[in-house]
């Protein structure tokens, strides 16, 4: 607990800046809306440093005055973790359910034994049609 307060606010001040550069430039998202067609990962992440760093923007999100979606937590714990050498993917993906349509994004983790899921339940890269990666 103490790695995720230490990494607060780091996390805190990643993810104003993440929210800010979505609501001015939404350019990159544009630029993703293609079929990824890449098999859903089947493992979930266990690196504890990955899993705090996940925790602390979890965390700076609630802090933040307004509301934080899976984006901009999904890009945050992304540049943080890049900046630290983890190869680190943003999925974005919908999905229909009872007639509605539903988005989310989500953070795999590209490792030699393949990819896997951070801080995410594991049906949610097959609950999610794949539009396309960042990063």
């Amino acid at each position: 607990m103490l790695r995720v307060l230490t990494l607060l606010p780091c996390a805190y001040f990643t993810l104003a800046k993440v929210k800010a550069s979505l609501k001015r430039d939404t350019l990159w998202l544009k630029n993703m809306v293609e079929i990824d067609g890449v098999s859903p990962p089947v493992t979930m992440a266990t690196e504890p440093h990955l899993l705090d760093l996940s925790e602390s923007v979890r965390l700076a999100a609630k802090l933040q005055i307004s509301p934080t979606d899976c984006l901009p937590r999904s890009i945050c714990v992304a540049e943080l973790a890049k900046k630290q050498g983890y190869d680190i993917s943003v999925k974005i993906g919908i999905s229909k359910r009872m007639g509605q349509f539903f988005s989310h994004a989500w953070v795999e983790v590209n490792e030699e034994q393949g990819r896997s899921l951070l801080c995410e339940p594991e049906n949610v890269a097959f609950d999610f049609t794949t539009l396309g990666t960042k990063y």
